[in-house]
């Protein structure tokens, strides 16, 4: 276990505990579900999206047999009106289709002055992509790179330069676990947006012209732990807006986390993402580790 490592698992412990920490609760959640998410199978969010989309397209057009003394007519009926689960589905297959740029804020209740940000870029077509996260304390940071499909992770723990870790496999996605504490994957994510909201029937609705708020309590494989994680529940509510290329410009989301501590249920403890996405189609280029 690496001094890093060391560091993201006491988190977790004072997380549990109920005690306030000024390294804040994202970064402890981020190898829990980070973890938790590499030992499922994947499944392609991808395909099932594109086949609710299709679903959804298709507008029947009904042909009048005419009356002898009448021309044809052709009618076409309305058009069937997409429900917001499957406008953002088609968001969320136009982002996730292409190059991106993304910027993660996360913050919480227990200590307000707390934030981290997270910045980083992704292309889907050739598996390549990078994510920084710089800690409070301005030392020390955590940074992945995915290359040609090969994930890295490095860093540093405040004192020294971590060597960097090479993950054995090819990945397709950039996971965003770090980035957003173990909840909810980007839309890259084989565990993206829409597939964590379709697995768990999650409310979806229409807020705006461009704009869709959530709310979601995933259970079991659908969280972002381990199956012997002390969770007790989770809950995320979030809002949605595309931008005006229909593709997803920002997620908003609240998740709130309940812990199980010696046999008790602790308090709620909660956490805010907020995820901006630009830049779509640019190129991302990304050095592979030299010393990984």
């Amino acid at each position: 276990m690496t001094d890093l490592d060391e560091r993201l698992t006491d988190r977790l412990h004072a997380l549990v505990d109920g005690e306030p920490h000024s390294a804040a609760p994202a970064a402890t959640l981020l190898e829990r579900g980070r973890r938790g998410r590499r030992r499922r199978t994947a499944t392609v969010a991808g395909g099932t999206l594109a086949v609710l989309v299709l679903s959804t397209a298709g507008a029947t057009t009904l042909v009048h047999r005419p009356a002898p003394d009448r021309p044809a007519v052709a009618q076409a009926s309305a058009p069937a009106v997409a429900s917001p689960r499957m406008e953002l589905a088609a968001a969320v297959t136009a982002s996730e289709s292409t190059s991106y740029r993304v910027t993660v804020r996360r913050s919480n209740r227990v200590d307000p002055n707390w934030v981290e940000t997270t910045t980083g870029a992704f292309d889907p077509r050739s598996a390549d992509g990078w994510l920084r996260t710089p800690y409070p304390d301005g030392v020390s940071y955590t940074e992945e790179r995915l290359v040609d499909g090969v994930y890295y992770v490095g860093g540093s723990d405040g004192r020294r330069k971590l060597p960097w870790k090479r993950y054995p496999g090819e990945r397709k996605y950039l996971p965003f676990d770090v980035a957003m504490g173990g909840a909810l994957g980007a839309s890259s994510d084989q565990d993206g947006l829409f597939q964590v909201l379709k697995r768990n029937d999650a409310t979806v609705t229409r807020t705006g012209q461009r704009a869709y708020h959530f709310s979601v309590e995933p259970t079991g494989e659908s969280t972002g732990f381990d199956a012997d994680a002390p969770l007790v529940s989770e809950k995320i509510v979030g809002d949605v807006t595309l931008g005006a290329d229909d593709r997803i410009a920002e997620l908003a989301y609240e998740v709130t986390l309940v812990f199980r501590k010696n046999g008790k249920v602790g308090p709620p403890t909660s956490t805010q993402v907020t995820m901006a996405f630009s830049g779509y189609g640019r190129p991302v280029t990304v050095e592979r580790p030299t010393r990984p």
